[in-house]
């Protein structure tokens, strides 16, 4: 059931409408219930799964807070993480490790004495899985109280945010499910913007650039460099309208039904650095990486001095890129980014001094071509996260070899992408130049409605283009 088709919306309105004349746990009941109807359209037996690192999870944390042993408390906290990682391994990493492993029996001339096949993938299996991992941690810090089983399976498999984030915090997300605050006009009119921008993002823009795309990524890019380029610029716009679209309606549909998701993007494609850019991209994603693995890695008297903070940047970012994906692509992914990250840190004392010293019009020259040069490498690393495997990604490193410019993408297809690419652009400049999130809410009538009607027109001319409809790029993670 994808954000934009009928079904969701017609579940939407339904549940939205039964959930506000309900209080209490009977509206928690509604909720849940239609989580499950959600999930189990992309497959039922998903939700046994789900259903299992809920009980698992939730009777590890009331059993860790009732408990001051802290050699019982550690036990029970490495069975949550044995459960949740030993899910997430065999359903999303088997293919990979048992892939990999066999090509290793077949180097020393041996025939594995198994079939690789890969297993089906839950979707979403990485963000929950990551979520209810959280939760219980903060429980054994003490940072949260444990959950009744009822909040904490509403808090866990939440529809609006479950196929694709964002990651929720107890303190966030759980604490306002304890509260139970009812849905508010003001909010829910904030909830149709959001719902209204992610669907432009999705449909008007991402799919799109995916049909121009994903033809050309398939294909190998065997014209020229110019043109790989141009895709893989194409590509990561695509990836980030596509996700931030996904964020957008999650976040909306949550403010329809009372609740405020956390947001998970800001502005990405305006970050002066790579730091800033995982500030900015994925950052529920990214705050998780920090506070659950990078600063206890940091604090550990033995590891933290040894790695040092560029090789805690390396460690942490190729978990990220494994989290994404079991392919090589996304370990290669994660090296780059990691380096990237190591490498500023040892030049950014020198940068910011450098650019302090500089005039006003300097800084601002400065902080331009920060923003073009961090673009650049995101968008160069894309080439491992936009194939599907390292042939393919060598495919497209052996066009960029290839000066200048072929014929692989034709003139409309460069003008409409562009188009495309310059409207998810005014979209984040819109908000980039605001003192605050969501600036359209404070414009005035007309202003509004003129937006509102352009974001619309966009929607439905790609739908009375007969498009197909593409699922979400972060599904498959």
């Amino acid at each position: 059931m994808l954000f934009h088709s009928l079904e969701f919306l017609a579940l939407l309105v339904a549940v939205a409408s039964l959930s506000a004349l309900l209080r209490g746990d009977a509206r928690r009941l509604v909720l849940l219930g239609a989580s499950a109807v959600f999930y189990a359209s992309f497959d039922p037996r998903f939700l046994a799964l789900l259903a299992l690192v809920v009980v698992v999870d939730h009777g590890v944390a009331r059993r860790i807070a009732a408990t001051q042993d802290r050699a019982l408390r550690r036990r029970l906290l490495w069975i949550s993480v044995a459960v949740d990682l030993g899910a997430l391994a065999t359903f999303k990493y088997y293919g990979f490790f048992a892939g990999a492993l066999a090509q290793l029996f077949e180097v020393f001339g041996a025939t594995p004495p198994w079939h690789v096949t890969g297993l089906l993938l839950p979707v979403g299996i990485s963000f929950y899985v990551f979520q209810s991992l959280g939760y219980v941690f903060d429980v054994h810090r003490g940072r949260a109280e444990p959950a009744r089983l009822l909040d904490y399976a509403l808090f866990l498999a939440f529809f609006p945010k479950l196929a694709a984030g964002p990651i929720e915090r107890a303190s966030g997300l759980l604490a306002q499910i304890r509260a139970d605050p009812p849905p508010t006009v003001e909010r829910s009119l904030a909830g149709g913007w959001l719902i209204l921008v992610g669907l432009f993002k999705k449909v008007a823009v991402a799919d799109p650039l995916g049909l121009i795309v994903d033809p050309h990524l398939a294909s190998g890019l065997t014209g020229r460099g110019g043109d790989a380029v141009l895709v893989l610029v194409l590509a990561g716009t695509r990836i980030y309208a596509d996700f931030s679209g996904y964020t957008d309606v999650a976040r909306g549909a949550g403010r329809l039904l009372g609740y405020e998701l956390a947001p998970n993007f800001r502005q990405p494609l305006f970050a002066r650095n790579v730091q800033e850019f995982w500030g900015r991209w994925n950052m529920t994603l990214s705050l998780w990486i920090r506070d659950y693995l990078y600063y206890p890695m940091a604090l550990n008297p033995r590891l933290g001095p040894r790695l040092g903070t560029g090789g805690l940047a390396v460690v942490t970012m190729v978990v990220m890129g494994i989290w994404h994906g079991a392919s090589w692509n996304f370990v290669l992914w994660g090296l780059y980014h990691g380096f990237l990250l190591a490498l500023y840190g040892r030049l950014r004392p020198r940068l910011h001094r450098f650019r302090n010293a500089l005039a006003a019009r300097g800084r601002t020259a400065w902080d331009l071509a920060g923003i073009l040069a961090t673009q650049s490498v995101v968008f160069g690393g894309g080439i491992f996260f936009a194939t599907a495997d390292l042939a393919a990604a060598g495919n497209v490193l052996a066009a960029i070899a290839v000066p200048p410019w072929g014929a692989e993408l034709r003139a409309q297809e460069v003008g409409a992408a562009l188009a495309h690419v310059l409207a998810i652009l005014l979209l984040d400049l819109l908000e980039a130049r605001s003192a605050s999130p969501e600036p359209w809410l404070r414009w005035p009538w007309g202003a509004r409605r003129g937006l509102q009607a352009v974001l619309a027109a966009g929607i439905a001319a790609a739908l009375l283009l007969g498009r197909p409809q593409l699922p979400y790029q972060y599904f498959q993670f």
